[in-house]
């Protein structure tokens, strides 16, 4: 058994109320039925989780924009989760049933599990009460659905007692999902790709609930985690050491290859601007 945990927005926004509410139900669908906690006090959380019967936590610590701050719920979801798995999922990321394949490959050992997803326009509240709802998602991922870069991560599962010194990044902006790879990786703990077993579907929407509105390299909250990023450093999904496939774990033997690609892409990229 394991226990989910995330910090949504406020549900006030038509289209937010939406997605989050598909993505929490998406949870709800799987099978062992995790533990769900919403962590946060914006306008709607506590009512949300009232109508579809998860855990609240108020009293989340927030930033002088009043966003969410990682560390303070982490340590909120450490303390009131009743199982020793947790999996921090953003509040916009549907869960397709082959999610919990993930559970059959926990290591003994420290780690942390992560994978890609697929980007998605959903405008509609999935009905969740269709037994082909699944099978209607994966379809549609097909036709209309795109693969994420691995820059980002939407989900990362750990032991409980991992991860208790997280710098005090802001929820929802950059930096944050990267460190947390890097930091695993410096600490011995096991980092590994769950994206062939566990699929994952982001719903598109807006960034309104940034400062400037829009993602925006100049916006305060993201120059700050970056700024806390920058302290340590920052890895990639395809950086992970391991992979899950459908017979089991491999070995990445060559996980510093995709920095160095990277790194080379910049570097032409800067030499084409000077040309």
């Amino acid at each position: 058994m394991f226990t989910i945990f995330t910090i949504p927005k406020s549900f006030t926004n038509q289209h937010i109320n939406i997605i989050q509410k598909n993505a929490i139900n998406s949870w709800k669908k799987l099978i062992p039925q995790p533990e769900i906690i919403l962590i946060g006090d914006d306008p709607g959380i506590a009512e949300t989780a009232r109508e579809l019967e998860v855990k609240h936590i108020p009293g989340v610590q927030c930033n002088k924009y009043g966003t969410p701050l990682l560390d303070h719920a982490f340590c909120l979801a450490r303390q009131n989760a009743k199982y020793n798995t947790l999996a921090f999922i953003n509040a916009d990321i549907i869960t397709l049933p082959n999610f919990t394949n993930i559970l059959k490959h926990l290591p003994q050992k420290e780690y942390l599990i992560l994978g890609e997803r697929y980007d998605l326009d959903q405008t509609e509240l999935i009905a969740f009460n269709d037994n082909d709802w699944d099978k209607k998602m994966w379809q549609n991922l097909q036709t209309r659905g795109k693969k994420h870069p691995p820059e980002g991560s939407d989900y990362f599962i750990f032991d409980k007692n991992s991860f208790q010194n997280i710098p005090s990044f802001a929820v929802g902006r950059v930096g944050w999902d990267n460190w947390m790879i890097y930091h695993a990786k410096k600490e011995g703990i096991i980092t590994i790709d769950a994206s062939p077993v566990a699929t994952i579907i982001h719903q598109n929407h807006d960034y309104s609930h940034h400062v400037k509105g829009q993602k925006d390299k100049r916006d305060p909250e993201t120059q700050i985690n970056v700024k806390l990023t920058r302290q340590d450093g920052f890895c990639f999904l395809d950086e992970t050491e391991w992979l899950i496939t459908e017979r089991g774990m491999k070995k990445r033997w060559f996980p510093k290859k995709a920095k160095i690609k990277r790194k080379f892409r910049g570097y032409l990229k800067k030499i084409k601007k000077i040309l």
